[in-house]
């Protein structure tokens, strides 16, 4: 008589968990950093952008767009645009 079994043993899954396991906790961490990296990236985009905006108004108007929000709040200004992420 032949044994047919063709299962996997105990052991073998838990080392096929442990390696994804760590395969896990290795790249999590790494794409944690790349969002972080990429919403930075696109607060310089918008910083440009809203730069370039104005230079457009100075250009059609020959005078800057009215600063009324930075004089009367000058500790806030720029928090928002200079700050990636909203809860930092």
């Amino acid at each position: 008589m032949t044994d047919n079994n063709h299962s996997f043993t105990l052991i073998e899954l838990l080392i096929v968990v442990a390696i994804i396991g760590i395969l896990a906790a290795i790249a999590v961490p790494n794409f944690l950093n790349a969002q972080l990296r990429t919403k930075v990236t696109r607060v310089y985009s918008d910083m440009g952008a809203i730069g370039t905006a104005l230079e457009m108004y100075h250009l059609d108007n020959n005078k800057y767009a009215p600063s009324n929000y930075i004089e009367s709040h000058p500790k806030r200004a720029l928090r928002h645009l200079t700050t990636p992420i909203a809860y930092m």
